[in-house]
């Protein structure tokens, strides 16, 4: 990810749930994470994220392509994976 892509990201946080930099890392320490190379459990079986992208609105089909994402944060992404599926943050078991 650019870092112009990191900024934009960084505003629609701060602007949608009015994060400053300490409440981030205070939410960093204290919740858990999806990373691209977990496995999770779809509705296609066990299956490892090979993409992250966090979408604007839940349900939405394209986003910014990103590393990790807190699980509190599921429903705003979607994910590919590599059984050659795809699906929603709010679809899958984090194993």
């Amino acid at each position: 990810m650019d870092s112009n892509s990191k900024h934009l990201l960084w505003y629609y946080f701060r602007h949608h749930y009015g994060f400053s930099s300490n409440s981030v890392d205070m939410v960093s320490m204290m919740k858990k994470t999806l990373k691209i190379g977990d496995k999770v459990m779809s509705r296609y079986g066990e299956a490892r994220v090979t993409k992250l992208e966090m979408t604007e609105r839940p349900g939405d089909k394209y986003g910014l392509e990103v590393q990790e994402v807190f699980t509190s944060m599921l429903e705003y992404v979607i994910m590919d994976l590599d059984n050659g599926h795809w699906s929603y943050g709010q679809n899958v078991e984090v194993l």
